[in-house]
């Protein structure tokens, strides 16, 4: 007992953060009872007494232990649907690259880089599509989309009509401002293109003072 006493702050202490404190506190308020109170009976009488607080405190402890678990199983599900609901949109995750596919052909002419992603036919129009890069300070580029034409392998010439240059969009021509390193999407549509044609013998884009020359380039 006076072990007991002796470690009671440490129960106390312990009592404040946890179940088995509250149930370590309790058996020793019980053994204090029966000392004070049944100092003076025999034995007889102090076991029975001192049986039915203890079996009285186990019960106390199980509900307190059993409602601890179950407040435990409630917060899993609840924690669950968090991360289910951060999975779905996405939040605490870095965001996915934007991909694209492999360019078919690249050119680097005037400090420019071209990546060409393909040409694309729709009805009697053609579309080639690419990415452009500016490789030098901040300029402004020149799309000339009529001089821009391809050649098929029979020999015969197809002149551009519409084209982009990034948000800049038109006939004939097209400006735009280049910052260094970013790639810009533009592309360029000729027209009246015969449907069986596959390939371009060779496709020339024209920029300002220079063009590039791309060859066996394939219709899809």
């Amino acid at each position: 007992m006076l072990i007991q006493i002796e470690h009671a702050p440490d129960i106390i202490r312990e009592a404040a953060t946890s179940t088995l404190g509250v149930l370590a506190l309790m058996v020793l308020v019980i053994a204090t009872v029966v000392l004070i109170f049944f100092r003076g009976e025999g034995n007889r009488v102090k076991i029975p007494v001192f049986v039915m607080l203890f079996a009285g405190v186990l019960a106390f402890g199980y509900a307190i232990q059993d409602k601890a678990g179950s407040e435990v199983s409630a917060q899993e599900p609840s924690s669950a649907a968090a991360l289910d609901a951060g999975s779905l949109t996405g939040e605490g995750e870095e965001p996915a690259p934007v991909r694209r596919g492999k360019p078919i052909r690249t050119q680097e002419s005037n400090g420019y880089l071209v990546a060409l992603d393909g040409c694309k036919r729709s009805g009697r129009d053609v579309t080639c599509s690419f990415l452009i890069t500016n490789k030098e300070p901040d300029r402004q580029l020149w799309f000339n989309l009529s001089n821009t034409r391809f050649v098929d392998p029979t020999g015969n010439e197809y002149a551009g009509e519409m084209g982009q240059l990034g948000r800049q969009a038109g006939s004939g021509s097209v400006y735009n401002n280049l910052i260094t390193d970013i790639p810009l999407r533009a592309n360029v549509t000729f027209p009246a293109v015969p449907s069986g044609l596959r390939q371009m013998a060779v496709l020339e884009l024209a920029f300002g003072e220079f063009t590039m020359q791309m060859r066996d380039i394939p219709v899809r």
